[in-house]
């Protein structure tokens, strides 16, 4: 794999040049930013390779906030605006197409004057003043963020009000929409050509990487049926990896449902490093509940509440819900297919004090578009 990486990385160095990112200098006049080359696999949804990737990162860690960086937030669109976007697009029988913006945060300009020590490895050596944001620095998600809002408003559309990352426009009487995950994009529109006119609105700004109707975003597969107006989502792929990640280290416990109804999990003092573990299962749990997994919310909430102390009993709840996860590895969730004109159905529920020790109840919703 030589090769492959040496290539991956002579890209890398080649889109910063392009871009107009580095400034080479012999002697900053500040403290210089360290830097590494960060080398990752990328995936498609089977698993199998689909490209080599290197990336030029600051080890963001050694800024200082007030001298190097001052404003961090960046957004990112949630998973209930993924699904309501997805019914929306089904009920008209419209396009979703998903396009990558090549090298999105090297596009940012820089506020602060930032200079960095390019590494071994790199094929070029000594200081560099960052005319654009690197990946790795704090500040890097704020300017792209800023960057590409600041542009899609130039160009006609409307920030959303509960989703600071979908947008939306009236083109001839007719919606459009964008839905952006830091450099993944989605957008919809009734038509192909519709969706090729935003393409193309886009492309004279940033370089993108057109990947056509959208299959796999964030880990979710999509598979559309825009004829019938249904669309099917699920995390086959995440899920199994998430099962290899930690059948070794806890095993697994091969089970039908998640959990007993009310479980007693008791709170002891453990190894960090093990409470690190259990806090990644926990993590990965939920990414699941949120995106297409609905039925493991409430283990969900039971796991997350032992993350500072948890014992045996808490490790054996979470073996038993990843066993529950390979025997429902291929579970996801059914959109559309309704009536959008029936409008929004909530439902809600809450037991009554289903907590032994605190008694504490537990509530729950569920909304349908």
């Amino acid at each position: 794999e030589k090769e492959e990486w040496q290539a991956a990385i002579a890209a890398e160095m080649r889109n910063l040049s392009n871009l107009g990112v580095l400034e080479p200098c012999k002697s900053p006049p500040v403290s210089a930013i360290t830097t590494k080359i960060d080398l990752r696999i990328k995936r498609n949804d089977q698993g199998e390779i689909a490209r080599y990737k290197a990336r030029l990162v600051a080890r963001g860690f050694t800024q200082v906030e007030g001298v190097d960086f001052h404003e961090t937030w960046a957004p990112t669109c949630r998973p209930e605006t993924l699904r309501a976007l997805l019914i929306a697009t089904d009920a008209r029988k419209g396009v979703i197409h998903h396009v990558d913006v090549d090298c999105a945060f090297l596009n940012a300009p820089l506020e602060e004057e930032l200079y960095i020590k390019l590494p071994k490895g790199s094929g070029h050596e000594g200081f560099a003043r960052l005319r654009k944001a690197l990946y790795g620095l704090k500040q890097a998600g704020n300017a792209w963020y800023k960057l590409l809002c600041t542009s899609l408003q130039q160009d006609g559309w409307n920030v959303g009000y509960s989703d600071a990352c979908l947008y939306k426009r009236q083109v001839r009487g007719k919606p459009q929409w964008i839905l952006v995950y830091v450099d993944d994009i989605l957008l919809a529109a009734d038509t192909v050509q519709e969706v090729n006119e935003i393409k193309e609105e886009l492309r004279e700004r940033f370089s993108l990487k057109d990947l056509g109707e959208v299959k796999y975003f964030l880990g979710v597969s999509i598979h559309r049926q825009a004829d019938q107006g249904t669309t099917w989502i699920g995390q086959t792929q995440y899920t199994l990896d998430t099962i290899n990640q930690f059948k070794d280290e806890i095993g697994i416990t091969i089970r039908t449902t998640p959990l007993d109804k009310a479980p007693e999990v008791s709170k002891v003092e453990v190894d960090p490093e093990r409470a690190n573990l259990y806090r990644s299962i926990v993590g990965k749990i939920g990414y699941l509940a949120r995106w297409t997994r609905p039925d493991l919310a409430v283990v969900f909430s039971v796991l997350g509440r032992h993350q500072q102390t948890p014992g045996d009993d808490a490790f054996a709840l979470a073996s038993r819900v990843l066993g529950y996860l390979w025997y429902t590895r291929d579970n996801g969730l059914f959109l559309g297919g309704r009536d959008v004109n029936k409008g929004i159905t909530v439902y809600t529920d809450s037991d009554w004090a289903s907590d032994v020790k605190g008694r504490r109840s537990q509530s729950g919703y569920i909304s349908f578009i």
